[in-house]
C-alpha cells in the first residue's frame, strides 16, 4: 500500500514538473505582441530626421581648408578641435571640391566638426570605425549632437593577417548637412557602442526571416515609406535603435533584443499577373564586409490559384545581431 502511494506521488511529481516546462517554454516561445509607443522625448526628433551625417569628409576637401582645421601636426602636436558652419556657396566652395550630394542653402547648412581620432581605414582600405548620428539636443539655439564611433572587432592576435585596431592618431572630420537653423552654440559629443556579437560569424545560422503582414507597421510609417511605392521599386531600412523600432512596428515578436539585435525591414511589389501565387520565402546566403550587407533571399511557390492581376505590396523582415550595417542590398531569386 505504501508503494503504491509512494509511486502514485513520483508520478504526480513528474506531471507537475511536466507542466510547469510546458508552461515555461510556452511564456518564452516568441509570440507577436503590441508595442507600446513610449520613446522618450529628449532630442529634437524633427532636425534629427532632416540631419544626414557624412563620415571622413576630409576625402572632398580642399587640401588648404583641411590643413587650416587641422587637429594634430606632423609631430604629433594635438591642436584644438573645431566647429565650423558652412551656410552660402561661397563658404562651400573655399572648402570643398565636391560633396557626395546637392546642398540647398536657403535651406540648408552643413556643420562640420574636426577632431583628432584614431585612424579610420587601414592600410589595405579596411575600415576600423564608424561615426553615426544618434540624438540632436537643440535647447534655444544650444545644439549638442551626439554621436557614436563603432570600433569593428577586426583585430584578432589569434588569427595571423587580421587587422590590428589600434593606429596614429589622425585628423577626422564629420559634416551634417542640416536644415538651417539659427544657433549660439555648436557641441559634438561621442561615445562608444559596443555590439554584442561579432560579425565574423556565420550570420546566416543566426538570422530569422519574418514573412511579415503590413499591419505590423504603424500607419504613420507606412504613411510615410510604403504607401506610395511602386512597381518595381523597393524599400528597405534598418532598425538598430529602440526610437526607429517603435516608430516602425505597432506589434512584433516578444523575443526581440534592442540591445543585442538589428532588424531589416524590406518592402517591394509584384504583380500577380492573374495567378495568385502564395510563396514562402528562405534566406540562402548573407555577406557581410565593412558595412555592407548582402541578403540573398530564395522565393519559392507554396501554392496557386487563379485571380484578376494586380499589385501585391510584401514585407520581409530579418532578424540579426547587433552589426554596424550602412548599407544594405537585398536579393530575392
Amino acid at each position: 500500500m505504501l508503494k503504491a502511494k509512494t509511486n502514485f506521488l513520483l508520478i504526480f511529481l513528474i506531471v507537475i514538473i511536466l507542466i510547469a516546462v510546458i508552461c515555461l517554454a510556452a511564456a518564452c516561445s516568441p509570440k507577436l505582441v503590441d508595442i507600446d509607443n513610449d520613446i522618450e522625448t529628449s532630442g529634437d526628433k524633427v532636425l534629427k530626421a532632416n540631419a544626414t551625417l557624412y563620415d571622413d569628409a576630409t576625402q572632398w576637401m580642399k587640401e588648404e581648408y583641411a590643413y587650416n582645421n587641422r587637429t594634430i601636426t606632423e609631430d604629433l602636436e594635438f591642436l584644438p578641435e573645431k566647429v565650423n558652419v558652412i551656410a552660402s556657396q561661397e563658404d562651400f566652395d573655399n572648402a570643398f571640391v565636391e560633396f557626395p550630394t546637392e546642398t540647398d542653402f536657403d535651406e540648408q547648412m552643413l556643420v562640420l566638426y574636426f577632431f583628432t581620432a584614431n585612424q579610420i581605414f587601414a592600410e589595405d582600405g579596411k575600415r576600423l570605425r564608424y561615426y553615426e548620428l544618434n540624438k540632436i539636443i537643440n535647447e534655444d539655439g544650444a545644439i549638442t549632437f551626439e554621436c557614436c564611433v563603432v570600433s569593428t572587432p577586426l583585430y584578432d592576435s589569434n588569427v595571423p593577417g587580421n587587422i590590428f585596431d589600434a593606429s596614429m592618431p589622425t585628423q577626422n572630420c564629420l559634416t551634417i548637412l542640416m536644415p538651417k537653423v539659427a544657433c549660439t552654440q555648436l557641441k559634438f559629443q561621442i561615445n562608444n557602442k559596443v555590439y554584442y556579437q561579432t560579425w565574423k560569424k556565420d550570420l546566416k545560422s543566426n538570422a530569422t526571416l519574418y514573412d511579415a503582414d503590413l499591419d505590423w507597421l504603424r500607419d504613420e510609417y507606412k504613411e510615410k515609406n510604403i504607401s506610395k511605392l511602386a512597381y518595381p521599386n523597393t524599400f528597405n531600412a534598418t532598425i538598430q535603435t529602440k526610437e526607429q523600432y517603435v516608430s516602425t512596428f505597432c506589434k512584433f515578436y516578444n523575443d526581440f533584443d534592442i540591445e543585442k539585435d538589428i532588424l531589416i525591414v524590406y518592402c517591394f511589389t509584384e504583380e500577380n499577373n492573374g495567378i495568385n501565387d502564395t510563396y514562402d520565402y528562405l534566406i540562402t546566403d548573407i555577406q557581410y564586409d565593412k558595412g555592407f550587407l548582402e541578403i540573398e533571399i530564395d522565393k519559392r511557390v507554396a501554392s496557386t490559384q487563379s485571380g484578376t492581376t494586380s499589385t501585391n505590396t510584401k514585407i520581409l523582415i530579418i532578424k540579426l545581431p547587433q552589426l554596424p550595417a550602412y548599407n544594405v542590398n537585398i536579393t530575392i531569386n
